[in-house]
């Protein structure tokens, strides 16, 4: 409810996403800005960024538009730290849906599908840190159940199942593992 609040509040045309444990790089805004004003049919646009997930570090990685697009309809692509998006546009989708304690930028972000680009820029522009107390971690069986409804009328079910497991999985056993599945 309080991301609701806080874009209802809000008084620009764009909405930047940051959790209070991660760090955006000094380019970021800047960035993202540039590429919404070139393109009005962008509606959202996200980076790349490093995580430092309890001292282990990577960066997520770099995903093409039709990629983005594709793989959204299977797992979030997006850090949600990460992400611009156009306030008009959001509001056309309802704002975050708040029946959904987390998950809830996974499930937008769906739903903006419908109305243009989102994209994700190459460029690292933000470290994300997950610890033991981040919400990631502890409500992360509850995040794929998320995931898993909100997938429910997308995809096929055996494939549904499959990437909430899959999802599942990568906090459990190291990433190299979960992709070998």
């Amino acid at each position: 409810k309080i991301l609701n609040v806080a874009i209802e509040h809000s008084s620009g045309k764009y909405i930047a996403r940051q959790d209070a444990d991660d760090v955006s790089y000094p380019s970021r805004l800047r960035k993202q800005i540039e590429l919404m004003e070139r393109s009005n049919d962008v509606v959202l646009v996200g980076s790349r960024a490093i995580i430092n997930n309890n001292g282990l570090v990577s960066t997520s990685p770099y995903l093409g538009e039709s990629i983005v697009r594709h793989k959204l309809k299977r797992f979030n692509v997006f850090v949600h730290s990460s992400v611009m998006f156009r306030k008009k546009t959001f509001y056309k989708i309802g704002l975050y849906n708040e029946r959904f304690i987390t998950s809830q930028d996974y499930d937008a972000w769906i739903r903006l599908l419908k109305f243009g680009r989102l994209l994700i820029i190459n460029d690292a522009l933000l470290e994300r840190n997950l610890s033991k107390e981040s919400i990631s971690t502890k409500r992360h069986t509850l995040q794929c159940i998320n995931g898993y409804k909100i997938r429910k009328n997308i995809i096929p079910i055996y494939l549904n199942f499959y990437y909430t497991l899959l999802h599942y999985f990568s906090a459990k056993v190291p990433l190299s593992v979960v992709r070998l599945i």
